[in-house]
């Protein structure tokens, strides 16, 4: 989707890394242009240059670049053969680019720059994306709009089908629950396709308990003869008393009606409260027992 967009200003970018590639090719002309950044005060020294294989690599290089525009400017009247210098129009482009290009980024670090990626943070930073999007479609810069609504197409096409193993692993943190698919489908999503989306989560997580209980947990007492009250029926005793049958229908109803499965009493409970920026790590949570 980033690579779809970029497309758009693939000439610039190429004159950023041709810049890069330019400055590191000989080192009299890298001692120069250190020379040119202590001249501008400048406490950034690195340039980093482009893994073309990398959309990311393309937004360090980009965030990097942007850093040293006015000693690319310098440099291009000092040196004749320096011909890959951005304009002015291209440098206001890269820095619209690179507001958009850091929401991506971001969500690419949490998502899979971890050594311990977790999946209950999958769905709010799709979110995320969604939301910056949707906020840049209404901008007053042509680029932008332009940039991302190509971007949106390609969002839209690919996550129009719901992701239940996402929602699911949003719903498996207790401080979110089926309040993050609540909070983030009707952005993700069409209206018509919201209510059907989290139906399909809550079942499927149904599914998923009844499946991993069943070989976990299966049972190991029939109730067809005995209450849970303790209250023995034997169904073919022929003079069963209408009070005993009285207690066998009331202890029935009562023990139908006081199960419920682990799946709705968790998503009943209410979420767990998290104050903002504390480290929280909701597998190690949900093994406590409250």
């Amino acid at each position: 989707m980033v690579q779809h967009g970029l497309k758009q200003v693939k000439t610039i970018i190429k004159n950023v890394h041709d810049t890069v590639d330019y400055i590191n090719g000989s080192e009299y002309r890298f001692q120069n242009f250190l020379e040119l950044v202590q001249q501008f005060n400048l406490k950034e020294r690195r340039s980093v240059l482009e893994c073309k294989t990398r959309w990311n690599s393309t937004y360090d290089m980009l965030a990097c670049a942007i850093k040293f525009k006015e000693v690319f400017s310098r440099l291009s009247l000092e040196d004749k053969k320096y011909v890959y210098c951005p304009g002015n129009d291209d440098w206001v482009k890269i820095e619209k680019l690179l507001e958009i290009l850091k929401v991506f980024s971001d969500a690419t670090n949490i998502i899979s720059g971890s050594e311990y990626p977790t999946s209950n943070l999958f769905l709010s930073e799709i979110y995320r994306i969604k939301v910056m999007l949707d906020k840049n479609m209404d901008s007053s810069n042509e680029f932008v709009r332009s940039v991302v609504e190509n971007m949106k197409d390609r969002f839209d096409k690919y996550w129009g089908e719901c992701n239940l193993l996402m929602g699911i692993g949003s719903v498996l943190d207790p401080h979110l629950k089926m309040k993050g698919v609540e909070i983030t489908f009707p952005s993700i999503f069409s209206c018509e396709e919201v209510r059907d989306n989290m139906r399909r989560v809550r079942e499927t997580l149904h599914e998923l308990f009844d499946e991993y209980a069943s070989v976990y947990f299966p049972p190991t007492m029939e109730h067809s003869g005995e209450c849970e009250s303790g209250v023995r029926v034997d169904v073919g005793e022929r003079n069963i008393t209408k009070l005993t049958q009285l207690l066998q229908v009331v202890a029935s109803s009562e023990v139908g009606g006081a199960q419920k499965s682990e799946v709705d009493e968790y998503l009943e409970d209410g979420v767990l409260m998290v104050q903002v920026g504390e480290k929280f790590d909701p597998i190690v949570c949900g093994k406590k027992k409250p």
